[in-house]
């Protein structure tokens, strides 16, 4: 452990293990696996209510620290909980009215509110 105090004030050895700490505690958060960029993966047998669902999200979805952006268009600003096996994108000013459920099974994502499991996206790589 580095010496703290050298005649009152915190040495540089004490300041570098502070600022590496706190980086190496800041990586150890809860990583959001929905930043990136995600196409829509609907199966060729989706329902007329999953296929509307799906069109009005758009043929892409991404998600930024902050934003989530649909079909290339203007960014809507999210904050991002993480809550057992889902995360929830809340539009900004919505409250609990605009948090969309999404559950994520590796690189596949399924905005939730369907009879059927969810719209399927694929992560673009």
């Amino acid at each position: 452990m580095p010496r703290l105090l050298s005649s009152g004030r915190l040495s540089g050895r004490a300041i570098l293990f502070a600022t590496s700490l706190c980086l190496f505690l800041a990586g150890c958060g809860d990583r959001n696996p929905l930043i990136g960029k995600w196409k829509l993966d609907l199966p060729a047998g989706a329902s007329e209510f999953e296929k509307a669902a799906a069109s009005s999200l758009g043929e892409q979805i991404e998600f930024k620290s902050g934003s989530m952006i649909l079909n290339g268009g203007a960014p809507l600003m999210v904050s991002f909980e993480h809550r057992d096996d889902h995360w929830f994108a809340k539009v900004e000013g919505q409250g609990e009215i605009g948090a969309i459920a999404i559950r994520v099974d590796g690189d596949r994502i399924f905005i939730e509110g369907t009879p059927n499991g969810g719209i399927p996206f694929t992560r673009v790589k």
